[in-house]
């Protein structure tokens, strides 16, 4: 199911980065062995292959529930044990109650990412997710270091809510602090939200 990317030709629009997209289904995982049921869907070096990418899956609103979408920089998995996660966290931000649908929010998010809208701070964004969750539908930005100046990544919080025009506050969780506590992503306890 995954593609290799293609050369991007004098035609295309190269990316700063790749960007793999991934889809799990957490709904069919068996005796907590997540990574086996994540896969590769394809990975994208142009303007052009993200939105022939984007326009031949599956809106995000429509996907099962326990079902989640990740886009992240090429040889990045999408888990806390990757190495360019470990040491990094996340920010959360529940689509209900924001002014656009979550299909729109997530195709701004991809966006922002893939445009590099974050300007030096982006070489510290690993990826986004779209979860959909039972308890309303996330979205997630991944970064790579916590021990980084906590301003930082303040900084990519508060630009991603602009881009996006999110009014609610969204919280920081750090990856140490959920493979340290037992449980669900719920339990952890927030490092900062802006």
């Amino acid at each position: 199911m995954a593609a290799a990317p293609s050369e991007a030709g004098p035609d295309k629009h190269p990316l700063q980065d790749e960007w793999t997209l991934w889809h799990d289904d957490t709904s069919k995982v068996r005796d907590g062995d997540w990574k086996s049921n994540i896969k590769k869907v394809c990975t994208v070096n142009s303007v052009e292959e993200f939105w022939r990418l984007f326009n031949n899956i599956k809106s995000f609103e429509t996907l099962v529930k326990g079902s989640n979408y990740h886009l992240f920089k090429k040889n990045i998995e999408p888990s806390w044990e990757d190495k360019a996660n470990a040491n990094g966290g996340a920010f959360n931000m529940q689509c209900e109650g924001e002014r656009f649908r979550p299909h729109d929010l997530w195709l701004r998010t991809m966006l922002s990412v893939i445009g590099n809208q974050y300007g030096e701070d982006g070489k510290y964004i690993c990826g986004v997710s779209a979860k959909a969750k039972r308890r309303g539908e996330r979205l997630e930005m991944w970064l790579n270091h916590c021990d980084m100046d906590d301003e930082i990544a303040k900084r990519i919080g508060k630009r991603w809510k602009e881009l996006v025009e999110s009014t609610q506050m969204i919280q920081f969780k750090k990856h140490n602090d959920a493979l340290a506590a037992p449980g669900t992503s719920y339990s952890i306890k927030n490092a900062f939200a802006v």
